[in-house]
């Protein structure tokens, strides 16, 4: 999951930085919102005269609308010494042009009529003029294209020479130009994404995104002029320019509709239908009445306004839906990015319905309102995909983890399996699970080590205290459930002991989660050096997975209960027969060894007199006497008040010592019995023999005992 995970993060933050540059160009372009173009070196804009009013005028936007007719003459005198390669340079909108020199006609320009209408947008013109033209009247004609008379104009009139005008407006246009293809660039990336990326029906649909981003870097492309001064495609540009701005709002809405949790197909179906109605209503007035599209431009704002109406109702429905069904959504980049957007085309479209519509930053809000919602919600749209690639990939890590918890009998085996997977799959160096001893210690029992872990030389842990350690993170553990401690000062801070661990281990950060049932710390668990991108992620798993290790952890314990039970005397904490026959065929070549049997003596009086309790009183009596003696893995219970011993003495003198001290301490508890003891140091000697003969001695000794007293049963 590592590798995985750290990869996702590479691609997010690749993109974002991307999408950043981008945006830091973007910001560029607020240097121009207010047309603050390059000024010409010989600005031609003053002095000019109005032939039909003779009023006086600075050229800088002269619209026919102004003047109340459809065509307007302006004329001024050319200077006196015009120089060779001098044009005559200017920028007309939605208007045929005529250029005379006196009465010479030098220059002609009209568009036919295309798929929007008559009107065309904005044009450049470039003139040449000859010297012989100077200190002569050059007369500009210009007539709107509408048959309404309106909306023809022309600006920025300068005498310079035409490449260097070509030049210095591609200059001012080139920045939002790149930024239109950055646009469009970000929208072929977010396509490749949703190509590579596992995509669920319930996820935000990159592709609608991808598609919104292609078609508004197109349109700023075109809007920006640049394609219009540098190839002349006037009319393709008026073309594309509008039929991405209809086209645009319905992949916006169905990557927004993809983005709810509510999914109501409703809204949907209205924004299509409302795009259908659109496209059909201006293609119909277009070819069916030969009404200009520009001439519809509120009933445009009509359609965009209804979108907008069903984008916010879909959006505010589907927060109401989270809300009754408690699904959270962190929507903060999204909220953002949408509110800028809104913002940002609402003021571009006041503006343009004010009449301020050729100025060289128009829509220049708009673009920086794309630049900041793409780049939102390109980055809201992968963290989700990250979170959400995370949140599967922690499901199969713990379905994996679950195999390993039921996939083998043995919960030693799965413990270890656990620790391994762990280690492995997060990248770690060392993972391990200390254990509580309540013996006020916590013992290393299970570890695993990656092949490229390096461990410092003469330092191991194999117990840690409980005071000075665990106990101080007790809080910790139980307030935060996990603790990330790195070679720092916080982490010296916290606990001087855990610091000192963490630094000479040379570790530079380990991971722990506490292991508890009913309230009690049983043990730890944890791993060291993950990378630090994913300490956050593998506190949280490690955390998690601690009740499934702790169940494991009790599982073991009640199978090496049931093991003990199955080899070990419930009443008096000796081993039974059947321990004693594995003990016999584990030590069959074993010499030399003693062998002792021990029946107790009176046990059925007493069970009679003073009933079973005290019987068993004296039996575990005998029983701790000769365990005290010999080791509780070398004392057997073979019967109700039969006891099997054995001894690995290492002379018969130490046998019979340790026979004897068995006597002592069975007499100083008032309490009988009869011993048949045998030593064996030679090899080969029948051990069933040897178990005969001590059995011989043990009656003979009980005789004894019982010799002038009631029957021996008694």
């Amino acid at each position: 999951m590592h590798s995985y995970m750290r990869n996702y993060y590479r691609v997010k933050y690749i993109l974002a930085g991307i999408i950043a540059v981008l945006m830091g160009l973007a910001m560029l372009l607020t240097g121009s919102i207010f047309d603050k173009q390059r000024v010409a070196v010989s600005d031609f804009s003053e002095a000019w005269v109005v032939e039909s009013t003779g009023e006086v005028i600075t050229a800088n936007m002269v619209n026919t609308s102004d003047y109340g007719c459809d065509t307007v003459v302006i004329s001024k005198k050319l200077p006196e010494d015009l120089k060779l390669y001098t044009g005559l340079c200017f920028i007309t909108s939605n208007s045929s042009v005529r250029i005379f020199v006196e009465d010479r006609q030098i220059y002609g320009f009209e568009q036919p009529e295309n798929f929007t209408g008559k009107g065309y947008g904005t044009a450049y013109h470039t003139i040449n003029l000859s010297p012989e033209f100077s200190d002569k009247t050059v007369r500009i004609e210009f007539k709107s294209v509408f048959d309404s008379g309106k909306y023809g104009r022309i600006r920025m009139i300068s005498l310079e020479k035409p490449q260097d005008y070509r030049n210095r407006l591609a200059k001012g246009q080139l920045l939002p130009f790149n930024i239109s293809v950055g646009v469009m660039i970000v929208g072929i990336i977010l396509l490749f994404f949703r190509i590579v990326m596992p995509y669920k029906k319930n996820q935000a649909d990159l592709f609608f995104l991808g598609i919104n981003a292609i078609i508004t870097g197109i349109w700023f492309a075109t809007d920006t002029g640049f394609l219009r001064l540098i190839a002349g495609a006037v009319i393709v540009s008026r073309v594309v320019d509008y039929v991405c701005l209809h086209i645009w709002l319905l992949p916006m809405m169905l990557f927004l509709y993809s983005t709810t949790k509510q999914r109501k197909t409703l809204y949907r179906n209205l924004a299509i239908a409302l795009f259908v109605i659109d496209a059909t209503f201006f293609v119909v007035m277009r070819y069916a009445f030969g009404v200009d599209m520009f001439e519809l431009t509120g009933i445009f704002v009509v359609y965009v306004f209804l979108e907008m109406i069903i984008m916010a109702v879909m959006l505010i429905s589907d927060a109401n839906f989270c809300r009754e069904h408690s699904i959270y959504r962190d929507r903060k980049f999204f909220n953002i990015g949408l509110m800028v957007l809104v913002m940002s085309i609402f003021t571009d479209m006041m503006i343009y319905l004010a009449g301020v519509r050729n100025i060289s930053g128009r829509g220049i809000f708009s673009r920086l309102g794309f630049c900041v919602f793409f780049i939102l919600m390109a980055i809201e749209v992968i963290n989700n995909w990250v979170s959400e690639q995370t949140t599967m990939k922690r499901d199969r890590f713990i379905n994996k983890i679950l195999h390993f918890a039921v996939s083998a009998n043995d919960p030693e085996v799965r413990l270890r399996a656990i620790i391994e997977h762990f280690g492995i799959e997060f990248g770690a160096d060392h993972a391990y699970i200390f254990e509580n001893r309540r013996d006020g210690t916590f013992h290393n029992t299970y570890e695993w080590y990656s092949e490229e872990a390096i461990r410092p030389e003469g330092v191991e842990v194999h117990d840690i205290p409980s005071v000075g350690l665990v106990d101080d993170l007790y809080d910790v553990f139980m307030t935060d459930h996990r603790l990330i401690a790195e070679d720092n000062e916080e982490t010296r801070r916290l606990n001087r002991m855990l610091y000192n661990i963490v630094h000479s281990l040379k570790l530079e950060r380990l991971i722990v989660a506490p292991l508890e049932y009913n309230g009690e710390l049983i043990g730890i668990m944890g791993v060291d050096n993950v990378p630090k991108d994913e300490a956050g992620e593998v506190a949280e798993l490690i955390w998690l997975m601690s009740y499934f290790v702790t169940q494991i952890m009790l599982q073991r314990d009640e199978k090496r209960n049931l093991v003990r039970y199955s080899y070990v005397d419930s009443l008096t904490g000796a081993h039974n027969r059947r321990a004693m026959n594995e003990f016999e065929e584990n030590n069959a070549d074993t010499v030399p060894y003693g062998f002792v049997m021990c029946d107790i003596n009176g046990l059925k009086r007493l069970n009679d007199t003073q009933g079973h309790d005290a019987g068993d009183m004296l039996i575990i009596d005998v029983a701790q006497s000769l365990i005290d003696v010999f080791g509780e893995n070398y004392v057997f219970r073979l019967g109700g008040d039969e006891f099997g011993v054995y001894s690995f003495a290492i002379s018969k003198e130490d046998f019979e010592g340790q026979v004897a001290h068995a006597r002592a301490l069975i007499a100083a508890k008032q309490r009988s019995v009869s011993l048949g003891a045998v030593y064996v140091d030679k090899p080969g000697t029948d051990r069933k023999d040897v178990k005969e003969e001590a059995d011989s001695l043990m009656y003979k000794e009980k005789e004894e005992y019982y010799r002038g007293r009631n029957d021996r049963r008694r």
